[in-house]
């Protein structure tokens, strides 16, 4: 994880799950030891990583939704205006 950098180490050490930290670190120790993965996959347990992956992919769809919608209708999602009621559009 060192090699990597500190994109990868400080999520890490901050307790913070990133997808992109993480994949980097997997694929990493995949090619350096192939056989580490797999026992860790087995240690957290398919179960745990499948609802953790889960997660992520719908936390990404509702991010993509939400982005979707905010560009089609021309509203501020994240300063609670819509479309039209946002002072700050011009039409």
């Amino acid at each position: 994880m060192e090699r990597l950098g500190d994109p990868v180490l400080k999520p890490f050490l901050q307790d913070v799950i990133q997808l992109r930290p993480l994949l980097q670190t997997m694929t990493g120790q995949m090619l350096s030891d192939p056989l580490t993965v797999p026992e860790l996959i087995m240690h957290v347990g398919p179960g745990a990583l499948f609802v953790w992956t889960y997660s992520i992919c719908w936390c990404v769809y509702v991010c993509v939704c939400v982005c979707v919608c905010c560009t089609v209708t021309g509203s501020n999602v994240a300063h609670g205006s819509a479309g039209t009621d946002n002072p700050h559009t011009s039409h």
